[in-house]
């Protein structure tokens, strides 16, 4: 839901904006995507800016995220939970035609021929992540957002290179040192939709150890946070008027649940603990700590946005509660 969400909305923009002759697409700088978000940006990065025109069936992005949300990704991830990954668990090695994760990216690379006008040229979710970049300069960085479980850190896969002086740059981004060679297009989202135990942990072998890497929601759940950086680099140069130019950043947040205290604190559900609470505070501080942690980023950017860059931020939420739009699968 939150991927199909995510795609629909930017697609809507595109196709209503460019009747009105504005190239909508031109105009982003940078996205950055969490877990099903990360798979909706994704979906519109590769539509827009990867593939070829010409090799694409339709010229409506609208139509094409229909086309593409509307297969089945639930079945080959269940298919292999019970009748094949679960072998995974008890043998020391580790076979990739049982491996439910390795499913759902497959899923996503099928999902593309029905976008494709055909199938024999190049299929952008199965292809280098990274090689799709090449010879092309007009394109917005991608920060897909994933948690490293050892550290707790929220990591990145990106197309272009953090700046150093971003927090624990070196170790968040994967693909200068922890990620080798080349990795799909389609893997490089499911870094950030790893969500045990419907999805295995990304493992990760560096030397003599090892990482592993789950859904990014478990370190902050809006990719705020993420989006707060990129502008705390992008100040300088936006408060730069030698040219004459003066730039007006618009920040657009895509929220999924009406019903999360995130998407509106005055909702937020008044949960008493009553009982057994030794232990509900230790399972409800850690999970709801997620939340706040959400919160916190999404206000923290807000206030930047309108004090500090003189921008525009513009929440966009799905107006839905998960009882009327059931979230995930």
């Amino acid at each position: 839901r939150t991927g199909g969400f995510t795609a629909m909305m930017l697609s809507t923009m595109q196709d209503s904006l460019n009747e009105k002759k504005y190239d909508f697409k031109k105009a982003v700088y940078a996205y950055t995507g969490v877990s099903g978000g990360s798979l909706g940006i994704g979906f519109f990065n590769a539509i827009n800016y990867l593939a070829d025109p010409k090799d694409l069936v339709k010229n409506s992005s609208t139509q094409m995220s229909k086309d593409f949300f509307s297969n089945d990704f639930l079945a080959p991830v269940i298919g292999k939970m019970f009748y094949g990954d679960i072998l995974n668990l008890f043998i020391p090695i580790q076979i990739e035609k049982f491996d439910r994760a390795i499913a759902l990216e497959k899923s996503w690379e099928d999902a593309w021929y029905c976008v494709q006008r055909d199938e024999h040229t190049d299929n952008i979710f199965h292809n280098n992540f990274l090689g799709g970049y090449k010879d092309k300069k007009n394109y917005p960085a991608l920060f897909i957002n994933t948690t490293e479980v050892e550290t707790g850190l929220q990591c990145w896969i990106s197309n272009v290179k953090p700046a150093d002086n971003m927090i624990f740059s070196s170790q968040r981004d994967l693909l200068a040192k922890k990620v080798r060679g080349d990795i799909p297009f389609s893997t490089a989202i499911n870094f950030s939709t790893r969500f045990p135990l419907l999805s295995p942990a990304a493992n990760v072998n560096i030397s003599s150890r090892k990482l592993h890497y789950v859904d990014g929601g478990y370190a902050e759940n809006s990719g705020a946070a993420t989006m707060l950086e990129i502008l705390q680099q992008l100040k300088p140069l936006l408060a730069d008027t030698s040219a004459g130019i003066k730039i007006k950043p618009y920040i657009m947040m895509l929220q999924f649940n009406a019903d999360e205290p995130e998407a509106d604190p005055k909702k937020e559900k008044n949960n008493n603990l009553n009982f057994g609470n030794e232990v509900t505070e230790i399972l409800s501080g850690i999970y709801n700590t997620r939340s706040g942690r959400t919160r916190t980023a999404i206000e923290q950017l807000r206030r930047y946005v309108n004090n500090e860059i003189n921008g525009k931020m513009i929440m966009l939420p799905l107006d839905k509660g998960s009882g009327e739009v059931p979230m995930n699968w």
